[in-house]
């Protein structure tokens, strides 16, 4: 028994440094930006049929994630947010460039 949790917690401590390693990444954070936009974690899930079943499995998946993040590189999240804050808005700029030249 105290191999088996000796395993597990080695198990655990290996996937927080991998989880480290993605977030320590730009490319690493967009992916898992994109992966928790994906389980709907900024939205709610709700669609009054029965997607919303399916949905709440996605998003239960994504908060795991979420919580593993804050729990194991919290600064790192919040890079990703700032990050994705700039992303957002240089795509907006570019809009507005565009619709700019167009009219």
């Amino acid at each position: 028994m105290a191999e088996r949790t000796r395993n597990q917690k080695n198990a655990m401590a290996t996937e927080d440094r991998d989880l480290q390693h993605v977030m320590d990444s730009p490319q690493g954070r967009r992916f898992v930006w994109a992966l928790l936009e994906t389980c709907h974690i900024y939205h709610s899930s709700f669609t009054g049929g029965s997607d919303t079943f399916f949905r709440e499995g996605e998003r239960n998946i994504g908060l795991q994630v979420f919580n593993r993040i804050n729990a194991v590189c919290p600064k790192q999240y919040g890079i990703m947010q700032a990050e994705h804050r700039a992303l957002l808005k240089r795509n907006e700029q570019r809009k507005e460039k565009k619709g700019q030249n167009n009219g």
